[in-house]
């Protein structure tokens, strides 16, 4: 005889919530399977197992735990109804079955998350891929199908067949398993394969300009005849001023500078960003133009054009590195610490999501200056 009933899980959020979850008791075994609710201990009748009349979502929550215990409940009487002996992973098997497809959960996943929209794309890419790997048996594939053997020929097929570098294996692989542990989440497969899952990160090399080097290109943008090259230089040395990506600067427009502050959402991340433009920066933009939504860079070349003109012009400028316009973010990032810009402040200005990801500048800029310091050994 089982006994089923709803309770908060031990551990509080920073915000004091705690996890609903439904414990079952069999035999004097328990398991508790937590629901994807949250509510504060005040919100709850811990008597009735369910979320007290003060919570304006009660009758959606409540509706949640009743049904996963009705259903918990008639999948323990049919096995015990047939005569099998009852066990908790003969129950998980049964009652957490999925008949959901993983190319709809996908879709619906990417919808609820509201993701900006270049990690949309960054998923359908991904998607892409996986098709691929499946074959035609791909719109049957279930959620419930996916497992830690699936996965791992996933990632030796991304190595083979699409040739891709191990933090690209690793970032697909990641998505794929944000996928599967949201499904865990509520509830749609019993457990996700991806806590067996095993990433690699190598450290790639962030190229930049050290300050010398942006003097240099800067003097060969005043003095070169190319307009050509001087359309590439100009959005890239603005963005060296601030930090911006070249999507984002190809979006700006008059209107999103006030006073002299930029203030965007990023168009990866959706994060806000503000950032006060530096006197260099403004060289490369008209100040006086109050053109509201005109482009502050009208008719900006691709992105992929922009770096073969990059390369030219940082040839022709004698400096020795491989440049694309993304480098602009990692020279802003490099530099401003250099000049003691507060590592928090660099991050904002960047729209990092974390402290962590700055870091990665603050560890390029340690490892150059014990490179010069090594130079002392040859005296």
């Amino acid at each position: 005889m089982a006994t089923l009933k709803g309770i908060l899980s031990n551990y509080k959020k920073d915000d004091g919530s705690q996890s609903v979850m439904v414990r079952i008791t069999h035999n004097r075994e328990i398991k508790r399977y937590p629901l994807d609710i949250v509510v504060k201990s005040k919100d709850f009748d811990t008597k009735k197992g369910l979320v007290k009349k003060s919570h304006i979502n009660h009758l959606e929550l409540n509706f949640k735990i009743n049904d996963f215990i009705d259903k918990a409940e008639r999948t323990i009487y049919n096995i015990e109804n047939t005569g099998t002996s009852f066990s908790f992973r003969l129950f998980e098997d049964l009652n957490f079955s999925s008949n959901e497809t993983f190319k709809a959960y996908l879709k619906q996943f990417i919808e609820r998350k509201n993701y900006a929209k270049a990690t949309k794309k960054s998923y359908l890419s991904i998607e892409r891929k996986f098709k691929k790997f499946v074959g035609s048996n791909y719109d049957n594939l279930l959620i419930s199908d996916i497992d830690y053997k699936m996965l791992s020929y996933f990632k030796a097929y991304l190595v083979n067949d699409y040739k891709n570098a191990t933090n690209t294996v690793t970032t697909n692989i990641k998505k794929i398993c944000s996928v599967l542990n949201d499904a865990e989440l509520r509830d749609i497969i019993k457990k996700s394969p991806a806590s067996k899952v095993r990433n690699s990160y190598e450290p790639g090399k962030r190229e930049y300009l050290t300050p010398d080097e942006l003097n240099k290109l800067e003097k060969f943008y005043n003095t070169t005849t190319s307009e050509r090259l001087k359309k590439a230089l100009k959005p890239y040395l603005f963005s060296c001023y601030t930090g911006i990506s070249y999507v984002d600067v190809k979006n700006l427009k008059y209107s999103d500078i006030e006073e002299g502050v930029i203030r965007i959402n990023r168009q990866k991340t959706a994060k806000p960003v503000v950032i006060p433009l530096s006197k260099y920066a403004k060289n490369y933009i008209d100040t006086s133009n109050n053109g509201g939504n005109q482009p502050v860079f009208p008719k900006l070349i691709s992105n992929q054009k922009m770096n073969d003109y990059l390369k030219g012009a940082v040839a022709q400028a004698q400096i020795e590195k491989n440049i694309t316009y993304h480098t602009s973010r990692h020279t802003f990032a490099t530099v401003s610490l250099s000049l003691g810009i507060p590592i928090e402040y660099v991050k904002d200005l960047l729209g990092h999501s974390s402290v962590q990801i700055t870091e990665i500048y603050a560890k390029i800029i340690a490892d150059d200056t014990k490179k010069q310091m090594l130079k002392w050994d040859n005296l």
